[in-house]
């Protein structure tokens, strides 16, 4: 379950790659970046995708999106938003800087402070779902914000990464100089100072990142069926990952491989001619992420097999992004979830007796 950011935002970044808003259910539920959110059941069945062929060659594109804004106790002074659009001409280069929604050429950042009433911040229980490093007093500073300034960028490409990270850097300076707390719109989550520097700013192996630490995984659930989807790609130019049906005793493992395949996109993998994506665990560059995703595996693991990646149909709540669905066409079974329990098995190890 997600918390639902209001009209505003989708009319600010309406953007052909996806990005801005997307849709929720009444309570949000992620748990930390990267792992899974706490399966949630939905009354509306969970469709699978129709058949579809993989997808060959890189499904990295150009344009992408980045949601940011900043929560502050006190209305935003205009010398604030003033001096936050002064640093981005300066540290953006060749991006159009915007002082309120209007077309213009792209890449371009738009950075203004709305009404609070028309970008109201989640509320103290919605917090306790998806705020990150707040304690009791902090969400309920959060949820009182009286103002809120919202960094946004419509990006032509970035493929070195340095426009994200310099937009984390431009976000975690307005919410130091606020005393304020920073949202991710791709992910639907609140950070604190801190945490938002440990999380998002940290971490990074060199140009990589730690992408369990930039995304969301969610699952949810209906009657037999498991479904998991990400949310936060599209910072990277890169679809979300979807896996539509699943064993119940499947999410750790499940939740390694997504962890995985993300990863290994983020660092440039991509489908062959065949549309399947060659999964070497150890290949992985990015280390801690290497490491961690090593130590999930069983003994028993063989740390490499293929994946599948085919165009997926989004569902309500989905990432307003492009969807890739994972499916392990060439591992036995007569079903799709047979079939990933087969190649989880091959890939990350049986384990123990789930």
């Amino acid at each position: 379950m997600r918390f639902r950011r209001g009209r505003l935002w989708a009319a600010i970044l309406a953007l052909a790659v996806g990005g801005g808003c997307h849709g929720a259910k009444d309570e949000p539920s992620p748990s930390r970046a990267g792992q899974p959110a706490a399966a949630s059941s939905s009354s509306a069945p969970l469709i699978p995708s129709p058949p579809s062929a993989p997808l060959p060659g890189t499904l990295a594109q150009g344009t992408r999106s980045i949601g940011l804004a900043v929560y502050s106790p006190q209305p935003i002074a205009p010398a604030v938003a003033k001096d936050a659009q002064e640093t981005a001409r300066a540290n953006f280069p060749g991006v159009n800087v915007l002082f309120m929604p209007m077309d213009a050429p792209l890449p371009q950042a738009l950075i203004f402070a709305p009404d609070i009433a028309s970008f109201a911040p989640p509320t103290e229980k919605q917090l306790a779902y998806v705020g990150r490093g707040l304690d009791a007093a902090q969400r309920h500073t959060a949820a009182g914000s009286k103002g809120v300034l919202v960094l946004g960028w419509k990006l032509d490409a970035d493929p070195t990464l340095d426009r994200l990270r310099e937009a984390q850097r431009l976000a975690f300076g307005v919410a130091q100089k606020v005393s304020g707390f920073v949202w991710d719109e791709t992910t639907g989550q609140l950070f604190g100072v801190a945490s938002w520097k440990r999380i998002r700013m940290d971490g990074w192996d060199g140009a990589i990142p730690d992408v369990r630490q930039h995304i969301l995984l969610h699952y949810e659930t209906h009657e037999a069926k498991h479904r998991a989807v990400t949310f936060g790609m599209v910072k990277f130019g890169l679809p979300d990952l979807v896996v539509s049906d699943m064993l119940p005793s499947d999410v750790d493992r499940m939740t390694t491989l997504l962890d995985a395949v993300a990863q290994l996109l983020v660092e440039g993998g991509s489908p062959g001619t065949s549309g399947d994506l060659a999964v070497d665990l150890k290949s992985i560059r990015h280390r801690s992420a290497r490491d961690a995703i090593l130590a999930a595996a069983a003994a028993d693991a063989q740390l490499h097999g293929r994946v599948a990646l085919v165009p997926a149909q989004g569902q309500q709540g989905d990432p307003e992004n492009r969807l890739v669905e994972l499916r392990f066409l060439s591992y036995p079974g007569a079903s799709d979830a047979e079939r990933a329990a087969a190649a989880l098995t091959s890939i990350v190890g049986a384990g123990a007796d789930r």
